[in-house]
């Protein structure tokens, strides 16, 4: 990544990120920071992302996962917060589901991944590792992860949508 294209992606991405973050941190300062935060961390890890092709996308799950870590720390509860960004993402426009029936759902979920799928999701998502810890401990490929990952993500989000959740 050159000076230019880091430029760019600032100027063009920075608001729509800020507004994005602030889905999930509801805290203006703190939305401006995760953001800022993870143009730092792209600018120093610039020379390890040159097989990044959709940086919008990139941008927008960097944001995400940072303002899960942030709230992560914040709370120390780690299913507390599991449970907040669910809702968030699920509840569009949606009712909200009482705690305890939405855990039902996801815990049904959970159950009908296949092995490989629940342990890359468990790791990555309760653990809080990364893609390469996950490779790492399985002994698998990251691009296995990721695949695993969109897997296990489908497979929870058709589960979810035959109790009508979207």
């Amino acid at each position: 990544m050159n000076d230019q294209l880091f430029e760019s992606l600032f100027k063009t991405y920075h608001h729509e990120l800020g507004k994005y973050a602030m889905k999930y941190m509801r805290c203006t300062e703190s939305s401006s920071d995760v953001v800022q935060n993870v143009f730092i961390r792209i600018w120093d890890k610039r020379d390890d992302l040159k097989d990044v092709t959709n940086w919008k996308s990139y941008l927008f799950f960097s944001v995400r996962n940072a303002c899960i870590d942030v709230l992560r720390k914040r709370t120390n509860d780690i299913e507390l917060v599991d449970d907040l960004m669910i809702e968030q993402d699920i509840n569009q426009g949606a009712s909200f589901l009482e705690t305890g029936e939405l855990e039902n759902y996801i815990e049904q979920a959970l159950k009908t991944l296949p092995k490989q799928c629940y342990a890359v999701f468990s790791l990555r998502r309760f653990e809080g590792l990364s893609t390469k810890q996950v490779a790492e401990e399985l002994n698998i490929s990251a691009k296995t992860v990721e695949n695993q990952l969109t897997i296990a993500l489908k497979k929870i989000k058709e589960h979810l949508a035959q109790f009508g959740l979207p």
